[in-house]
């Protein structure tokens, strides 16, 4: 009985994990307006440079 608590609890726990990573990383990309940069590894660089130009 406490086994199967205790996988039930971490598997639990790796959803949960991946669920708010996956959301966190639409969040981000949606934010972007040209599609193109969705999970480039510059957005943040390129995201400067809008706010200086």
């Amino acid at each position: 009985m406490i086994q199967t608590i205790i996988v039930i609890a971490v598997v639990t726990g790796c959803v949960a994990y991946a669920g708010r990573h996956i959301y966190k990383e639409i969040k981000r990309n949606s934010q972007c307006e040209n599609y193109g940069c969705a999970g480039c590894a510059f957005y943040e660089k390129c995201k400067r440079n809008k706010k200086i130009n």
